[in-house]
């Protein structure tokens, strides 16, 4: 998921948000600064979500007296064991990209409304993304009115939260848990049979543009936008339209040289992206490819990686023209 979405989900929800860049950076403003709750991202540069969150809860032992950070994974895996590996890290709970701001909010919810509790809890975030349907995460999980907000909390002073897609850590500070209601997008689910064996499956989830992009999703992003702030949806268009490109190219270098470790984090990364902003055929279809890799099984992965290359160049003339649309209306909007 795209870091400024994430972003934009937790300060609509009445979070102050502070990031950092990696995992070495996290575990360094852990140790400089005090937040109520962290978002770690397991994919970052550097240093994985992972080894930060082993860090950090040795720097706990270490300061006798300091009560442990509540930290929620989040990973665009959504495969066998990955939960139990956050676990097992020192995380306290775990929610899959790509989610819902419903279901942010709900996590932030239960954890501010039992004063910050620790330990792994049952929770949408607990399924695989095929679970967390949009009934799981409709706005009425949102927090209720009766909670006591998390600044009426004692000693609340921030909470960090780290961004998915990008791979960056953020850090959150909560203040009136008020989220805006937003519609929740379908994750591809891991039962689904391949792209390549599902008969038309690209055509059955293309809008009707026919650019594949499911514009609902941009129209969530867009009712996220703050007034005052730079314009999301151009932001996270134009992030993807310069980094498509370049995991893609990874992707078929990484093929070319029989390097499963390229193909699979690019094809990660590219995944977390393209749900972001509405792509799913093309995250569906890097979720295989990163499968592909996973399992040994580059021989048979050019059509798929084909596939990528296809529906990526449809989504890109589709996002381009509509990033070159919001810039004309803007120019007329301040004029």
């Amino acid at each position: 998921m795209n870091q400024d979405v994430a972003t934009a989900m937790l300060e609509s929800a009445g979070c102050g948000v502070t990031i950092a860049n990696n995992g070495a950076e996290a575990v360094d403003l852990v140790r400089k600064r005090s937040f109520d709750l962290i978002f770690m991202d397991c994919q970052m540069p550097v240093m994985d979500g992972y080894t930060a969150t082993r860090l950090i809860r040795e720097q706990e032992r270490l300061q006798q007296g300091t009560p442990p950070r509540v930290i929620v994974a989040l990973t665009a895996h959504a495969m066998q064991g990955d939960r139990e590996e956050c676990l097992a890290a020192g995380m306290d709970d775990y929610l899959p990209k790509p989610f819902t701001q419903a279901q942010l909010v709900e996590i932030l919810q239960r954890r501010f409304a039992g004063g910050g509790h620790r330990g792994p809890e049952t929770s949408p975030a607990d399924a695989s993304p095929a679970d967390a349907s949009p009934t799981d995460a409709s706005p009425t999980d949102a927090p209720s009115s009766d909670a006591a907000p998390p600044e009426a909390q004692a000693g609340a002073p921030e909470a960090r939260a780290s961004a998915s897609g990008s791979g960056v850590d953020q850090s959150v500070s909560p203040a009136d848990a008020s989220p805006a209601d937003a519609s929740p997008t379908d994750a591809p689910s891991s039962d689904a049979a391949p792209p390549e064996a599902q008969a038309g499956a690209p055509e059955a989830r293309a809008s009707a543009s026919g650019s594949g992009v499911d514009q609902s999703v941009l129209d969530d992003i867009r009712a996220m936008q703050q007034l005052g702030k730079p314009d999301l949806l151009e932001k996270v268009v134009g992030s993807f339209l310069k980094s498509a490109p370049q995991l893609i190219a990874a992707m078929r270098d990484s093929l070319a040289d029989a390097d499963a470790a390229g193909v699979r984090q690019a094809a990660h990364t590219l995944k977390s992206s393209s749900a972001a902003l509405g792509c799913m055929t093309l995250s569906e279809l890097c979720r295989h490819i990163e499968t592909m890799a996973s399992e040994g099984r580059l021989d048979i992965a050019m059509p798929i990686f084909q596939q990528i290359e296809s529906h990526y160049a449809e989504a890109e003339a589709f996002l381009a023209a509509l990033r070159h649309g919001e810039e004309e209306a803007a120019c007329r909007a301040a004029e």
